[in-house]
């Protein structure tokens, strides 16, 4: 296993997975994060957060913007989420990899650089990569009571992920050009 090294955070890497929770907050700063929910911080469709989970994003929300999404449609579960965590819940009609998502991040959050943190690299990179923002692929959080159409959803996103590590990151996101 590896940890997250603070120049990873440069590299667009696939194969760069790590819990959640040892993820080094302390390298990350001055950033908009967006977190996945479901697989990321919790089971699917659960509600229950770990305390180390719990800590990692206290962790993150005192150097950055912390805003929590999910495709999971019950707001409600959502927003009680963000709440425990005590951070914002993008509520939006849209979903992931939809980049009109940011949209409901305020002016002042859009101009930090943006960081995607989730469990799917069909739906979380994509998304990242879409909004031009970096992507940590972290490890899933899984329950033995996730449906099985979510369980074939982690297959094919697993295969997708070796693949996309296989022939040479496919998926890499477009060189931002800096403006002079």
């Amino acid at each position: 296993m590896r940890l997250l090294r603070a120049d990873a955070l440069q590299v667009f890497d696939y194969t760069a997975v790590v819990p959640f929770e040892l993820l080094d907050t302390q390298q990350i700063a001055g950033s908009t994060i967006i977190l996945d929910l479901d697989g990321t911080i919790v089971a699917d469709a659960r509600i229950e957060i770990s305390a180390d989970i719990w800590r990692a994003v206290q962790g993150l929300a005192f150097r950055n913007a912390v805003y929590i999404f999910s495709n999971h449609s019950n707001g409600v579960r959502n927003r009680e989420i963000a709440r425990r965590l005590g951070v914002e819940y993008l509520s939006t009609r849209h979903r992931k990899p939809s980049k009109k998502i940011i949209q409901a991040i305020p002016i002042r959050d859009k101009a930090r650089p943006m960081i995607v943190v989730g469990d799917k690299i069909t739906i979380d990179g994509l998304f990242a990569r879409r909004i031009g923002a970096q992507f940590i692929k972290v490890d899933r959080v899984v329950a033995a009571s996730d449906r099985r159409s979510v369980k074939v959803a982690y297959l094919v996103d697993d295969m997708v992920s070796i693949l996309a590590t296989l022939f040479g990151k496919v998926l890499q996101p477009p060189m931002r050009r800096r403006q002079c």
